[in-house]
């Protein structure tokens, strides 16, 4: 029993220092993440999210709002969520069943569960 309770913990764990999780003081929750993520400012929507060190403030004119996203993402149409966001040229929508949602994901993405919002979401 003991050697189970070692070993489960050790898989445990090092699926979640995996996951690149990030605690975010401004808005008291932890957020999925790049390793070498950088806390950011966006003065159009008030709010500090973990960005990549070259993400780019970019306007959607669909949406009127200003988000971060890489310099060669392009605006795809969602059909399921009825929205054009920045994605990846190579990203594909990927369904969630946990959430209900279909987003744009890499192709290699996989679910992760976040132990501390209770959701599964794709790691980045």
């Amino acid at each position: 029993m003991k050697k189970f309770l070692i070993l489960f913990f050790v898989v445990f764990l090092s699926n979640f220092a995996q996951t690149y999780l990030k605690y975010n003081p401004y808005s008291g929750s932890y957020e999925s993440t790049t390793p070498n993520s950088k806390l950011r400012w966006n003065p159009y929507s008030g709010q500090h999210t973990y960005e990549k060190p070259n993400s780019q403030l970019k306007w959607n004119p669909y949406s009127g709002k200003y988000t971060y996203s890489q310099p060669n993402s392009k605006l795809k149409w969602n059909p399921y969520s009825g929205e054009h966001t920045y994605s990846q040229p190579n990203s594909k929508l990927k369904w969630n069943p946990y959430s209900g949602e279909h987003t744009y994901e890499k192709p290699n993405s996989q679910l992760k569960w976040n132990p501390y919002s209770g959701e599964y979401y794709y790691a980045k």
